[in-house]
């Protein structure tokens, strides 16, 4: 769950790399605390838009990107479900493919994110 880099700037580093890393940093130190940092939150909101850099103990400093980690830490705090199916299957003449394609299929247009994956 920590992060270490020689670049210190959020912007410097790029989306790709810091949502996974905020995902599992969260995850793994703060999922604990997400009733205490929901009502911190709301409490807190004015005075969020007035902070210029966020500078947590781990990882980058947030100066760009501070509304969409103060969304996404708000997001994993109220712990919803996501829609999300992994379609797991093997195949040897094509049949079972054919299966869980249609499975696959059937999932995204009921809003499932779905990912599909041979195995072997």
């Amino acid at each position: 769950a920590h992060f270490a880099s020689s670049v210190r700037w959020d912007n410097e580093l790029g989306q790709a790399v810091l949502q996974p890393f905020a995902a599992g940093y969260y995850a793994n130190i703060l999922l604990p605390f997400s009733t205490v940092i929901e009502r911190v939150a709301k409490r807190s909101a004015e005075l969020l838009k007035a902070v210029e850099i966020i500078a947590p103990d781990h990882g980058p400093l947030w100066r760009e990107h501070k509304e969409w980690i103060v969304a996404a830490t708000l997001r994993w705090a109220a712990q919803r479900p996501s829609l999300r199916a992994v379609v797991l299957y093997d195949t040897m003449w094509g049949s079972v493919e054919s299966m869980a394609q249609a499975l696959a299929e059937g999932l995204i247009s009921a809003g499932v994110r779905v990912q599909l994956l041979r195995q072997g």
